[in-house]
């Protein structure tokens, strides 16, 4: 078990913000997990991460914790035939390891990548977190990849000179999670994930990295075919729960 302050969510929410890991390794009773949450900093909002089918479960929705989502975590092993070439007519895939100085442009232009990726997020899905700051979070998280060095690697796809698809990457002990990826709903036909993964694949290799990791959510139907589709493997299950605590 894990409980920390997410110093991220806090700035932009305004609120102290905490998360709360649990895994099968947790040796701990509920009520001393209980005892812990009960000494945090209010107003909060803790979002909690458990397995699916874990004993705490129950307890976690009696205490007034809210099935906000349902997560999967998968997995692929990489190597030469995992960055298969993907073409698509008129699409550039931008890298933040391709040196060039200011590709990336402004931040209003990922205007509609964020509020797609918003939409869907854990905060959106929260009634007591307003839309706007739902908005603002992934709005920060995009700035802080681009520009303030928080992504190792950063990947913007461009149709028309659009900003139509963005892939984060972070990278640690030869493997790399793709922290955030998103495809503008109206381009959507033109493989516009697959040329980002691909490219993603190439990169990782050439660092070295041999493995790499993405989470989505369970009802997000689409992206799951497309992580299967791709040859990754499911890893985790998961449920996320919120609770604000007053």
């Amino acid at each position: 078990m894990l409980l920390k302050k997410d110093e991220f969510d806090t700035k932009v929410l305004g609120l102290n913000s905490y998360k709360l890991y649990i895994d099968e390794t947790t040796k701990t009773t509920f009520n001393d997990v209980w005892l812990g949450l009960n000494k945090i900093l209010a107003p909060s909002l803790v979002c909690c991460i458990v397995p699916w089918g874990h004993t705490f479960v129950p307890y976690l929705l009696t205490e007034g914790f809210k099935l906000i989502g349902t997560k999967c975590k998968y997995g692929q092993k990489l190597d030469r035939s995992s960055g298969i070439s993907v073409s698509s007519t008129g699409v550039k895939i931008r890298s933040s390891s391709s040196q060039e100085s200011e590709i990336f442009g402004d931040i209003d232009t990922y205007s509609m990548l964020i509020e797609t990726l918003s939409k869907v997020s854990r905060y959106h899905k929260d009634p007591e977190i307003s839309k706007k700051n739902s908005k603002e979070i992934y709005k920060a998280w995009f700035f802080n990849s681009l520009f303030n060095g928080y992504a190792d690697e950063v990947l913007v796809a461009q149709y028309n000179e659009l900003n139509v698809g963005f892939m984060s990457l972070k990278v640690a002990n030869k493997t790399a999670l793709v922290d955030l990826v998103v495809v503008d709903p109206r381009y959507q036909n033109l493989s516009i994930g697959a040329l980002l993964l691909s490219h993603a694949k190439q990169h990782l290799e050439g660092l070295g990295v041999n493995y790499i990791t993405v989470e989505t959510e369970v009802e997000n139907i689409g992206a799951n075919r497309f992580y299967q589709k791709n040859g990754f493997l499911s890893e985790e299950f998961s449920l996320v729960l919120h609770k604000h605590f007053s």
